[in-house]
C-alpha cells in the first residue's frame, strides 16, 4: 500500500488551492466554533473516501463558501463522528488507566530511585519513563483502530448501523490489522512532525496541516477498503459519491385559458 498517495494527490484537481482554501478556512474556524466546521470538514472527507471506492480520484469533491452545501455536509460528518466517539470511549478510559498507571509508577520510581541511587537513580527513572511514553503512541493507535474501521464504514456507506455492527468491524480489523497499524502509525508520525514545524514557524501553517490530515487520511482509508476487498472481504452498500444537487424550483404551470360560457 502507498501510506502516503494523499500527500501527493491532493494538487491532482485543477480547482485544488480553492477548495485548500476552504479546507483551511474551516480547520481555522474548529478552534472557535465548537464541534460544527471539523464536522463538516469530516462530512467532506466522507465524500472524498466514498469517491475514491467508486473508482473517482480526481477531481476532489465540491468544496465552497455555499453554507447550504456545508450544511448538507453535516449530514455524513456526524454520522462518522457518532460512531467514532462511540468506539472510541472504551478506548479513551483503558488509554488513561495505563496512562495514570505509568505516571504513577514513574513517580514512585523516581522517589526510589534518588532515595536509592541519587542523581543517577532519578535519570534511570526518568528514561524508563520516556521509554514508556513512546510505547504508549503506538498502543493508542492499536486501541484506536477498531473506532476507524466503524468510522470507515459508516461514512462509506452513510448508515450509522453499518459503524456499529460489532462482529462486523472486528472482522474487518483482523483482516486489515497489520496494513492499519503500520499505515496509522506512518501517517500520525508524519503529521506529528508537520505539527512540531507549525509550531517552530509560529503556528501559521498549522490550519493548513489539519486539513491536509484529514484529507491523507481519507485516501488512506480508501485504500484501505480496496484492500480489503482484494483480500476476499464483503463489499459494503455504498452511498452515492456526491450529496445530491438542489432540484431547481420548477416555473408555476400555466392553466389554460378557460373558455366562456355560451350565452341564448
Amino acid at each position: 500500500m502507498d501510506y502516503f498517495r494523499g500527500y501527493r494527490t491532493f494538487r491532482s484537481d485543477p480547482e485544488w488551492t480553492s477548495k485548500m482554501f476552504v479546507g483551511v478556512a474551516l480547520a481555522l474556524c474548529s478552534g472557535f466554533i465548537p464541534i460544527l466546521p471539523g464536522v463538516a470538514l469530516q462530512g467532506w472527507a466522507a465524500l472524498v473516501i466514498r469517491r475514491s471506492a467508486h473508482g473517482i480520484e480526481t477531481p476532489l469533491p465540491r468544496l465552497d463558501f455555499d453554507f447550504d452545501y456545508l450544511g448538507k455536509l453535516l449530514d455524513p460528518g456526524f454520522k462518522g463522528f457518532i460512531v467514532r466517539l462511540l468506539w472510541s470511549f472504551p478506548a479513551s478510559i483503558l488509554f488513561s488507566l495505563f496512562f495514570m498507571c505509568g505516571y504513577f509508577g514513574f513517580a514512585f520510581s523516581l522517589a526510589g530511585g534518588v532515595q536509592a541511587g541519587g542523581d543517577a537513580g532519578g535519570v534511570a527513572a526518568l528514561c524508563c519513563f520516556g521509554a514508556g511514553m513512546l510505547m504508549m503512541f503506538p498502543l493508542y493507535i492499536v486501541l484506536l483502530i477498531p473506532s476507524s474501521v466503524a468510522a470507515m464504514r459508516c461514512e462509506l456507506t452513510n448508515n450509522l448501523n453499518e459503524g456499529m455492527k460489532f462482529g462486523e468491524v472486528i472482522a474487518m480489523t483482523r483482516m486489515m490489522f497489520r496494513e492499519l497499524f503500520v499505515g496509522s502509525l506512518l501517517i500520525g508520525a508524519t503529521q506529528m512532525m508537520l505539527f512540531v514545524l507549525s509550531l517552530l514557524l509560529c503556528y501559521i501553517p498549522f490550519p493548513f496541516v489539519l486539513w491536509l490530515g484529514v484529507y491523507v487520511h481519507a485516501c488512506f482509508q480508501a485504500d484501505i477498503y480496496k484492500a480489503y476487498l482484494a483480500k476476499g472481504g464483503a463489499p459494503l452498500a455504498l452511498a452515492p459519491p456526491d450529496l445530491p444537487l438542489p432540484v431547481p424550483p420548477q416555473p408555476p404551470q400555466q392553466l389554460p385559458p378557460q373558455q366562456a360560457a355560451g350565452g341564448w
